[in-house]
């Protein structure tokens, strides 16, 4: 069978089975490498690391790509879906992170990164903590230590709003 016929089952941590298109599954270059070496017609990948929920995820997120790019889609098409597509709650956001590292997808992976980075932008520390629900393990002493020593953080922060 040629490659454009085959399917590659996908099987999640929870043991869920998702049937892919070869040329879909392959934007993975961990499932790319395992399926190198095998040539059967259809071809069972455990993904151990990553729960149905995510993996879903993740397939459309391939899937999409793999057409639009087969369909030579604008790149304000793709943008506009990519934005849409990352409208996710904060532990999905995280889950699609780690499951794109080690499923080895560098554009999701960028992706992800790039909207975290959105989220934190212009935060202060106190903001980013309540956004990601992170408890401070300073006291207010140590903190106010370190905002002195490390001032020069802000100050650079201020002269790049400045030149804005």
């Amino acid at each position: 069978m040629t490659e454009k016929g085959r399917i590659v089952k996908m099987v999640s941590q929870d043991q869920e089975e998702f049937e892919v298109e070869y040329g879909v599954a392959t934007m993975s270059t961990l499932i790319s490498n395992v399926l190198q070496d095998v040539s059967e017609e259809t071809t069972t990948v455990p993904i151990p690391n990553v729960n149905a929920q995510v993996l879903a995820k993740v397939i459309e997120y391939c899937r999409y790509h793999y057409e639009a790019k087969r369909l030579d889609q604008s790149e304000e098409d793709i943008e506009r879906w990519n934005k849409d597509f990352m409208k996710v709650d904060n532990k999905t956001l995280f889950n699609i992170l780690i499951a794109a590292s080690f499923l080895d997808i560098a554009d999701l992976l960028d992706l992800g990164c790039k909207t975290v980075a959105g989220m934190i932008k212009d935060k202060s520390v106190e903001q980013i903590r309540e956004l990601f629900c992170i408890e401070g393990d300073f006291t207010e002493e140590q903190e106010a230590k370190m905002r002195e020593e490390n001032n020069w953080g802000s100050e650079m922060s201020q002269e790049n709003n400045a030149a804005q």
